[in-house]
């Protein structure tokens, strides 16, 4: 749940992205409206791309998205700097919001703050079609841009944690089975994340790490299997059997389709819900949730019925018990 708590506060999703203190008290408000689990320390994917120089539009109701891409070419990132998450762009928001979250829930719910992936801030920064004719036809140009996203999302997540943050989420959408082979994501991105999760981990041993990456896992089980995070989000498209047979180390979160909260009715979601939670009661390593981001405007009855399939579940193992 990220800006979808704002519209559930009926606060607008340009005021909740650009201020830690909104982040703060929407996210704390929309907890105690549907009783959610965790709060997210998260505005948009656009966080660190704008720090670095990118220009963005900021719609009153939706995400901000790129106006202007600062990289043309592998030359071109050998004048762009780190940026510094106390003093650029909207990080400073975000660890505002960490610090916020951290004191006004009192322990009562976990903070997960986020960062991109490599790739997926490469393809910000860059027109994501050059991006991939740059990973094919010039590979080794390419890593100099992504061993520079790769220190971007580093620096910031290690911030994060430094002031707080409970846990670490990568949302790595361009790093998706949709739009990047299995071969390729090995090769450039699973590494880097992986280290990535190990250097928050050396700031805090009991930090969570979570890997979100959206469209058919089933088709790079190396999400699974290489990353090594403690949680993996699960999309609609795969099969939640086949994530139970792959799912090793992880815990698996997921997945039931994120448009179903914005347009389905609170039987829909109930109703997937307790498939899900029958699917997976052999395994204590699952997590019920979206597929993705529960999108904005998503009705608050059908967040409700998550929590609703999940209780009444528990009474009638009780029950039987």
């Amino acid at each position: 749940m990220i800006a979808v708590t704002a519209t559930l506060c009926g606060v607008p999703v340009i005021e909740y992205v650009k201020n830690g203190d909104i982040i703060s008290q929407c996210q704390i408000e929309a907890a105690r409206i549907v009783n959610s689990d965790v709060l997210f320390a998260i505005a948009d994917l656009c966080v660190e791309a704008e720090a670095i120089g990118c220009k963005l539009i900021f719609p009153e109701n939706n995400y901000p998205h790129i106006k202007t891409r600062i990289i043309t070419g592998p030359s071109d990132i050998k004048t762009k700097k780190i940026p510094d998450p106390y003093s650029d762009g909207r990080m400073p928001e975000i660890i505002k919001a960490v610090r916020l979250l951290k004191k006004d829930a009192d322990g009562s719910r976990p903070v997960v703050a986020n960062v991109v992936g490599p790739l997926t801030l490469a393809s910000r920064i860059m027109d994501i079609e050059k991006m991939l004719y740059m990973i094919v036809d010039h590979p080794d140009q390419f890593k100099s841009i992504l061993e520079f996203c790769f220190r971007v999302s580093s620096t910031f997540a290690k911030a994060l944690v430094r002031e707080g943050a409970d846990g670490i989420i990568i949302f790595d959408p361009a790093a998706s089975p949709s739009v990047m082979p299995e071969k390729l994501f090995n090769q450039f991105e699973a590494q880097l994340v992986k280290i990535i999760f190990s250097a928050v981990k050396d700031i805090n041993q009991d930090i969570l790490t979570w890997y979100s990456v959206a469209g058919p896992l089933q088709n790079n089980l190396s999400i699974i299997t290489s990353v090594s995070a403690e949680i993996t989000t699960v999309d609609y498209p795969t099969p939640m059997k086949t994530m139970i047979d792959y799912m090793g180390y992880t815990v698996v979160n997921g997945n039931i389709k994120p448009g179903m909260f914005l347009e389905g009715s609170e039987d829909d979601i109930y109703r997937e819900a307790r498939i899900l939670l029958k699917t997976t009661e052999e395994t204590k390593r699952f997590i019920l949730g979206s597929g993705c981001e529960i999108p904005l405007f998503s009705k608050e009855e059908n967040i409700k019925a998550l929590f609703l399939a999940v209780m009444d579940e528990h009474h009638e193992k009780d029950n039987l018990s």
